[in-house]
């Protein structure tokens, strides 16, 4: 073997699209068909993935797959379950040489998921036989068969994203303030001195106020708002529109009209300026609320979850809301403390649940729990109690403020 993959960005021409990835063995030598062409069925040309961004993770985690079996001297063609659950143990017991800290079972999870996609695309193309499987297709076995050990076989190949399910971080009241602060202005209150753009308050808005998952947040569209008139001058009272949340079963949520102002204050004034922008450049208008900013390489169009993740990150290390964590040099083995956000977006979503408890305990709702459940979309109330019990009662009546 002894060669290496590596990802090429193409940039508009040949006829593919700009930002669409091939990989190439022996540094741009020979391009490897089997895996180009995934990326550009699966990916680049379904339509379901349009973010260039994620292209070009899918083929990273590509090629460090088999840039792994180029090392472990195994054929991808005959690469064999085994050989994949040695890759996931191998990056769980590693430094990144990035962060200088172990892969998250996120990481873990972005990097094995790609490569299961891909054997079963080279299944479907008669270019694999071997053993590694994706969820749809155990569950076609098992179908078969009659029986549940190859789905559970499925299930623990690949690593929860969230090793600490129970791991609640409201935002305090005064740490969310401070927070909201250093991300910007709200559209309607926004003035000539402040000119930092209001969208990434309002998608924070959003998560504190309304307890929307992210993508959630991503999923709302300009439309809903149209038909909505809030009463200026009762900025608490609630309307409700419907949201796409897991599994895309919509479900309607109550807003506060204050955010229902915000929201087409946005629309009219900056989404507009932006989408301006973009049909210069002869960008098509997306269906999606919220979009890029005049400073991005193309404004007006989708704006990602993970820049937004990154914003968040960003806005809690600038106010101060931070941890320390052991960091290790993957060549000299020194540890040096870094600097890591304390919250993420997700954290949003747990400050609404707390905080609309202890509103509608403060205000005589004997039964707070069914609101909560309600509104974040929780199918089984049990969820929404196992979930948040503990620590409400740890965390106080921040709510009442």
């Amino acid at each position: 073997m002894n060669s290496s993959m590596s990802v090429h960005i193409n940039r508009g021409l040949y006829g593919l699209k700009a930002g669409q990835p091939s990989l190439f063995w022996d540094t741009g030598q020979r391009l490897f068909e089997e895996g180009t062409a995934f990326l550009n069925d699966e990916y680049c040309q379904s339509g379901t993935r349009s973010s260039p961004n994620t292209w070009k993770n899918v083929a990273s985690a590509l090629a460090f797959w088999f840039n792994w079996c180029d090392e472990a001297c195994v054929d991808w063609r005959t690469a064999s379950r085994d050989n994949l659950v040695d890759f996931r143990d191998g990056l769980a017991t590693a430094i990144s040489p990035v962060t200088g800290r172990g892969y998250s079972s996120g990481t873990i999870v972005a990097y094995m998921q790609p490569v299961i996609a891909f054997y079963d695309y080279a299944r479907r193309r008669k270019a694999y036989f071997g053993d590694i499987y994706g969820a749809e297709v155990y569950r076609a076995i098992s179908e078969a068969n009659d029986s549940s050990e190859v789905v559970s076989a499925a299930t623990t190949l690949v690593p929860s994203r969230r090793t600490n399910k129970g791991a609640i971080r409201p935002f305090r009241f005064d740490d969310l303030r401070a927070f909201l602060a250093s991300l910007g202005p709200t559209a309607t209150e926004r003035d000539s001195a402040d000119l930092r753009p209001c969208r990434n308050r309002l998608m924070a808005d959003w998560g504190w106020a309304v307890g929307l998952r992210l993508s959630e947040i991503m999923s709302l569209n300009p439309y809903q708002f149209l038909v909505l008139h809030p009463d200026v001058n009762s900025p608490f009272s609630q309307q409700a529109i419907k949201v796409t949340g897991k599994g895309q079963k919509e479900r309607d949520v109550a807003v506060p009209n204050w955010l229902v102002a915000d929201t087409q204050a946005y629309i009219e004034g900056e989404r507009a300026r932006n989408l301006e922008l973009g049909r210069k450049k002869g960008k098509k208008v997306p269906g999606v609320l919220f979009v890029a900013g005049a400073r991005a390489s193309d404004p007006g169009s989708p704006f990602t979850p993970r820049r937004f993740e990154a914003i968040v990150e960003e806005a809690c290390i600038s106010s101060g809301l931070i941890s320390l964590k052991p960091r290790v040099c993957p060549e000299s083995g020194l540890v040096t403390q870094v600097t890591v956000p304390r919250h993420c977006v997700h954290d949003l979503r747990h400050t609404y649940a707390v905080y609309t408890y202890w509103i509608e305990a403060m205000n005589g709702n004997s039964e707070p729990w069914k609101v909560i459940q309600a509104q974040l979309g929780h199918e089984r109330l049990e969820t929404t109690i196992r979930t948040y019990l503990k620590f409400v009662q740890l965390f106080g009546p921040q709510g009442q403020q």
